[in-house]
């Protein structure tokens, strides 16, 4: 993560943020889940555009993840 001298945003806002944005793309990403459409009744095109957002939503949690751990283990 670029550092930037932070005036007002206390590491504990950084960490509050981080896991507020956690909180909600998970909320995101079940949501998704709940809506996966049938391999067998959709039209192909539409199970792997699903397919893709879900794991672009995986690929964006884990990225928070690693900023989380780095935000609080490095300060």
């Amino acid at each position: 993560m670029k550092e930037f001298d932070y005036e007002y945003f206390t590491q504990e806002d950084k960490v509050a943020y981080l896991e507020a944005e956690l909180k909600r793309f998970e909320g995101q990403h079940f949501a998704m889940s709940l809506s996966e459409p049938s391999r067998l009744q959709s039209q192909g095109d539409e199970y792997i555009q699903w397919q893709k957002q879900i794991q672009g939503a995986e690929e964006f949690i884990t990225k928070l993840r690693k900023q989380l751990s780095q935000v609080i283990y490095n300060g």
